[in-house]
């Protein structure tokens, strides 16, 4: 997942608040979640300490001109998981042949 964490003074919603649910996991020191009621896809929340406001890059709209500068937690990443530098690209969808 990528995420963009920004100062909470640097987010605000436009519209659709009113949809948006939190989790906050309570056994966990730090976890919470956000999500859209209606459609369950990730939405911003800020963190536990309110130090930061964390956006899911997926549920932009546009370009946020910023890139990515690092990948966090590498060394616990899924066995599964390649580089993306390692996977094949493609332009538009891609349909495996049976």
């Amino acid at each position: 997942m990528s995420n963009i964490f920004v100062p909470p003074g640097q987010f605000r919603w436009t519209r659709g608040d009113d949809v948006v649910v939190r989790f906050d996991l309570p056994e966990a020191k730090s976890f919470s979640t956000c999500f859209c009621q209606v459609c369950g896809s990730p939405l911003p929340h800020p963190t536990r300490s309110g130090k930061q406001v964390i956006v899911p890059a997926g549920s932009l709209d546009d370009d946020p001109l910023v890139r990515p500068e690092r990948s966090i937690w590498w060394e616990y990443r899924a066995a599964w998981f390649k580089n993306v530098n390692e996977i094949p690209r493609y332009d538009e969808h891609f349909e495996a042949s049976p």
